[in-house]
């Protein structure tokens, strides 16, 4: 009991300052700040006795937004896997704000828990209807890292932003596209075969696309799920545009091995040498 309650006038000066803030320039406001950021070392190293704490605050409402963020923010120096349920906790609570609930996303994809429990818990928060905006791009970001099985979800997502996003669309869009390339979900590869047809020809988001499915076709995937007919229509289809065709040869090369030497067998004849020298390698990996 004396361990949790030995960082009580830490958390008592942690909201002092933050309430000192209130009308100040910004030049004391950043002051102030980096007063509170050096409580943070001697916060974590009260390890696990301090969770209990810093918890409380970050679940009371009655206190200022600032000092609930500093809180959950020291929580994640702490390096126990104990923090992990009070992330979960605020990320998936829909009555928390924007920020608090963003920083929880954040924080929970680097406590020390399986990589399965951190996807369990983004991708439950992911399918939650009208999520904050900072809420809704930061479980995006994470999930881009580690991917989830809710193929459809993030197909929808990604096809929401329309078929030339631009500007922050851009970003998400291609955050969709990562967080399907991580995916180990049987139906993530038919799931980017469809965004494919859904950007058009020679665009950077058809490039970003096959990133992801050469990302996933060097994986052990069922025969069934080996898509050599749509990855032949991609070497055609993106002929005028080498940077997007290099990426659909290597897809090709890696999904059809030796069925698709004569394939590799017409790009050496490429007008594009960058096309050429990737049919080359593709062609001695085939027959070796």
């Amino acid at each position: 009991m004396a361990k949790t309650s030995s960082i009580a006038p830490q958390i008592e000066e942690i909201n002092r300052l933050v309430i000192e803030e209130q009308g100040q320039n910004s030049a004391k406001i950043d002051w102030l700040d980096r007063k509170i950021e050096k409580l943070g070392p001697s916060i974590a190293r009260q390890k696990s006795a301090a969770i209990e704490p810093l918890s409380r605050v970050v679940l009371d409402s009655h206190l200022p937004l600032k000092t609930r963020i500093f809180c959950i923010n020291f929580l994640g120096l702490i390096d126990d896997p104990g923090t992990f349920p009070i992330f979960s906790q605020v990320l998936l609570d829909s009555s928390q704000q924007d920020a608090l609930r963003s920083a929880a996303a954040s924080l929970l994809s680097h406590a020390p828990v399986s990589t399965g429990a951190m996807r369990k818990v983004l991708c439950q928060n992911f399918s939650q209807k009208n999520l904050p905006e900072l809420t809704f791009s930061q479980t995006l970001f994470e999930i881009s890292k580690i991917g989830c099985p809710q193929a459809d979800l993030l197909l929808k997502q990604a096809q929401d932003f329309g078929d030339n996003p631009m500007g922050q669309k851009k970003v998400l869009a291609e955050l969709s596209v990562q967080a399907l390339g991580e995916s180990f979900s049987l139906k993530a590869p038919e799931t980017l075969w469809r965004l494919f047809s859904f950007y058009a020809p020679g665009s950077r988001m058809r490039r970003e696309v096959l990133k992801e499915l050469l990302n996933q076709s060097r994986r052990e995937l069922p025969r069934a799920y080996v898509f050599l007919t749509q990855a032949r229509g991609a070497v055609s289809s993106e002929s005028r545009f080498p940077s997007n065709e290099v990426l659909a040869l290597e897809v090709l090369s890696s999904l059809g091995g030796k069925d698709v030497i004569s394939d590799i067998q017409r790009e050496l004849k490429n007008p594009s040498p960058a096309v050429r020298d990737v049919a080359e390698k593709a062609l001695k990996k085939a027959r070796g």
